[in-house]
């Protein structure tokens, strides 16, 4: 979703994705962080940098997800967060 919202996402991402696993800091099965994290990393400093929104910081209502548990616990999960189709819609 985030890729969507601005054209430098993703070039970064893989930029930054390649570098890791160049100097072999890529990689949760060997003690490094996953790819998965670098991404996080990198779609975190696009929005300190304020490239990038916090969806959840825009979310306009509240969203809860409530299941029960494999206990049979009811537990909720809120959602708050505005889709990136939302977000763009309104950019326009």
């Amino acid at each position: 979703a985030y890729s969507s919202l601005d054209w430098r996402v993703r070039p970064l991402v893989l930029l930054v994705k390649a570098w890791a696993k160049k100097y072999r800091i890529c990689g949760a099965n060997e003690g490094n962080l996953s790819s998965y994290s670098w991404t996080i990393m990198v779609i975190y400093f696009l929005q300190l940098v304020e490239i990038l929104p916090s969806l959840q910081s825009l979310a306009t209502s509240e969203r809860v997800i409530s299941e029960l548990d494999y206990w049979g616990w009811r537990r909720d999960f809120e959602t708050n967060f505005l889709p990136a189709e939302e977000y763009l819609a309104g950019v326009k």
